[in-house]
């Protein structure tokens, strides 16, 4: 299993009992509202985890960052909380990056875009 810097699991999170969840949700409110987090949460790790077996030179590994297990779950309870406010801001152009859209459906919007701009073009008025 992989551990944060502190030695914390997301095993400890999936198998946490609902009151130490809510003590979490009471501490990250705090720090939404108080803005003072944890030194802690300010560092990020980096461990070397090999590429392949066999391993010769420094570039057969690929670094990782480790992150504090609760600073991401932290983050991720912020983007939960403002992602719908996120993607009714996104313009047209990024719907190829947008949960839920193809691309191939994009592109076929853009050649009917295209086609329908050429034809207003051509118009005689």
């Amino acid at each position: 299993m992989l551990q944060d810097g502190c030695g914390l699991v997301a095993e400890l999170l999936k198998h946490a009992p609902p009151e130490f969840l809510m003590v979490m949700v009471d501490l990250f409110n705090h720090v939404l509202f108080h803005g003072d987090a944890t030194e802690t949460w300010r560092k990020t790790f980096s461990q070397m985890f090999p590429k392949k077996h066999g391993i010769i030179l420094t570039t057969d590994f690929r670094p990782i960052a480790n992150i504090r297990l609760l600073y991401k779950t932290f983050a991720y309870m912020i983007l939960h909380r403002i992602e719908a406010a996120l993607e009714m801001g996104q313009p047209e152009e990024q719907n190829g990056f947008r949960a839920g859209w193809r691309v191939e459906v994009i592109t076929a919007n853009l050649f009917l875009d295209e086609k329908q701009k050429t034809q207003f073009a051509n118009m005689d008025c």
